[in-house]
């Protein structure tokens, strides 16, 4: 399943930005640490906004597990967590470094793949023996 940067993702992302910028702009302190706090918010938004594009790099795939495959090499998931219309997937690379990716809807170049995907999150969610 090839992957997409989320337009909703990226705009949630700009909007939580604006909502904290307008915050420290308003606050009752002034001078040099709102300048900081500002500064540090326009250091960090790139790379956020990053991360966020980096999910095209990454595919998923099915087999008999569900795998992220990015630089030729695949991973094994190993967390899966529904959140509302999100899916939240983790795994481990090859240094061992924990890794994450959140998925909407958007996310995905076809429609079929997300359904396919958040059936497979709730059936890997359900206790064993229980029906999602």
């Amino acid at each position: 399943m090839s992957l997409r940067p989320s337009r909703t993702l990226l705009a949630c992302v700009c909007v939580l930005y604006l909502v904290v910028a307008v915050s420290i702009l308003m606050a009752s302190f002034d001078g040099l640490p709102k300048i900081a706090a500002l500064l540090l918010l326009a250091l960090l938004l790139p790379r956020d906004l990053k991360r966020v594009g980096n999910a095209a790099r990454h595919q998923l795939h099915f087999g008999e597990r569900l795998a992220v495959v990015g630089d030729d090499v695949s991973w094994p998931v190993e967390q899966v967590r529904q959140l509302g219309g999100a899916i939240w997937i983790g795994w481990r690379d090859a240094g061992g470094s924990r890794r994450d990716l959140m998925l909407l809807a958007d996310s995905f170049e076809r429609t079929e793949d997300w359904h396919l995907c958040r059936l497979w999150a709730r059936q890997r969610a359900a206790p064993a023996g229980e029906s999602a």
